[in-house]
C-alpha cells in the first residue's frame, strides 16, 4: 500500500518540530556496527533515493519484546528516522544530513542505549548493496545472490545477519539479527512511496 509522501512528510515534520534539536555536531564519517567493526557512512552525494515509509518494528531482546512504529524519510543527501511507541508517543529521531548525525530523544531516554547503531542497522538493511558493500572497516559484508540475506562478519564469524523476504527491502519484512548485541528486530513496511 502506498501512502502519499506529503502525508508522511507532514507526520515526520510534526514529530521533529515537537522535540528539542540537539546542538550542531561535527561531521561524522563512521559509526560502530559491532566491536572492532565500523560502517563508513556514505557521502551525502551518494544518497540519491527518495522514499517515505511507515513501518512497524518488533524488537526481541532477551525475554523482552517491544513493539514500535517508525517513519522513514530518505531524500537525496539525507536520512530521517522517527521512532514512536505503538500508541504514537515520540521516543527518538535520528537525522543524517550532510555527514552530520543529529539525535533527539524523549526526556528521560536512557543514556546507556546508544542510537547510532540503529542508523547503522537501517543503512545496512535498506541501502543498495553497491553503496554499503565496501564501506565496512574491521569486518566483511557478504550477501546471497538474490540479495535477500546480508551478513556482517568479523574474523569469519557472523556478528549480524539481515534477512529480507524480498530483494526489494520496502516490500515484505526485514529481520535484523544482531548476534553480538543479542537482539532480533523485525521490520514490516506498512506503506511506502518512492520516486
Amino acid at each position: 500500500m502506498r501512502m502519499p509522501s506529503v502525508i508522511i512528510g507532514g507526520v515526520v515534520a510534526a514529530f521533529l518540530g515537537a522535540c528539542t534539536t540537539a546542538a550542531p555536531q561535527s561531521p561524522q564519517s563512521s559509526i560502530a556496527v559491532a566491536r572492532q567493526v565500523t560502517l563508513n557512512l556514505p557521502a551525502s552525494s551518494e544518497l540519491t533515493l527518495t522514499v517515505d515509509a511507515t513501518q512497524l518494528l518488533t524488537i526481541d531482546h532477551g525475554r523482552e519484546r517491544h513493539m514500535l512504529q517508525a517513519h522513514v524519510e530518505l531524500r537525496p543527501g539525507k536520512v530521517v528516522l522517527v521512532v514512536m511507541d505503538i500508541l504514537g508517543a515520540f521516543l527518538f529521531s535520528i537525522k543524517y544530513d550532510k555527514e552530520i548525525i543529529v539525535i533527539d530523544t524523549m526526556e528521560g531516554w536512557p543514556q546507556t542505549f546508544p542510537l547510532e547503531p540503529v542508523l547503522a542497522d537501517f543503512l545496512l538493511a535498506y541501502l543498495p548493496w553497491e553503496l554499503v558493500s565496501s564501506n565496512l572497516s574491521g569486518g566483511h559484508f557478504e550477501r546471497s545472490t538474490d540479495d535477500r540475506i546480508r551478513r556482517v562478519l568479523r574474523h569469519s564469524q557472523a556478528v549480524m545477519e539481515i534477512r529480507r523476504s524480498h530483494a526489494e527491502p520496502w516490500l515484505g519484512a526485514v529481520e535484523i539479527a544482531h548476534l553480538e548485541r543479542g537482539y532480533l528486530m523485525t521490520v514490516e513496511t506498512v506503506s511506502y512511496s518512492s520516486e
